[in-house]
């Protein structure tokens, strides 16, 4: 693999999706729903999640969606509280959420660095909590380039974010890399004439992103070896 430009998903890419997300989902469902049990069931039916089991459903809109959409899952079932109110609890609880790392990123993100690359963020979540995230794990300085759904490019699987990226730098986007968890990131690489490289530390199984991808790892650590 030849490139000049590395574009990382968050969740599930550099954050173990059900590590990370688990517990912050199932207290998001308390705290919106109290101690109506009908109404917990409703929405985590409607976001995908399982509670009895913590885990998240493939299908989940908090693996590739975003919290507008979420938000718009859970408003009908909820009383005296607006969608803007939903969508500002989920953003200020996100940004507070115990981050559990793939694998230690700071060592790694720095070799990629010392490469000359650039190294970009493109996710569906807030681009508030992407910022907030990435300093909170030390490793927003490898970072040239950070978006979110409401950064006005679009979201995944719309190409347009990483065309963005692209475009930025003056890189073809055959010389970049889209690394992500999801058939989202998979989708949107293929769309912008990008490298594909799914990986296994979301909730997709291999089956899943083979056939989408040019290459899918277990986690981001083998990356390094496909670099000329």
């Amino acid at each position: 693999m030849d490139v000049d430009g590395i574009l990382f998903d968050k969740d599930g890419t550099l954050f173990d999706f059900h590590r990370t997300w688990s517990s912050w989902t199932s207290d998001a469902i308390d705290y919106l729903c109290r101690n109506n049990l009908s109404k917990k069931e409703l929405i985590a039916e409607a976001l995908g999640y399982d509670p009895k089991n913590q885990t998240f459903l493939k299908s989940s809109l908090l693996i590739a969606g975003t919290a507008e959409q979420a938000a718009d899952n859970i408003v009908p079932f909820l009383d005296n509280i607006s969608k803007y109110e939903i969508e500002e609890y989920l953003l200020s609880s996100a940004k507070r959420v115990k981050l559990i790392e793939v694998i230690p990123l700071e060592r790694f993100l720095k070799n990629l660095y010392s490469k000359g690359l650039k190294i970009g963020l493109v996710t569906n979540d807030f681009e508030a909590v992407a910022h907030a995230h990435l300093k909170a794990s030390g490793i927003h300085k490898y970072f040239d380039f950070i978006v979110g759904f409401d950064s006005g490019f679009g979201i995944k699987p719309d190409p347009k974010p990483l065309m963005a990226f692209a475009e930025q730098f003056s890189i073809l986007p055959h010389r970049v890399a889209m690394v992500g968890d999801s058939t989202h990131d998979m989708f949107a690489a293929e769309k912008a004439g990008m490298y594909k490289i799914g990986v296994l530390t979301g909730l997709a199984s291999y089956s899943d992103l083979a056939p989408y991808s040019d290459v899918v790892f277990d986690n981001i650590s083998k990356i390094e070896g496909l670099l000329n």
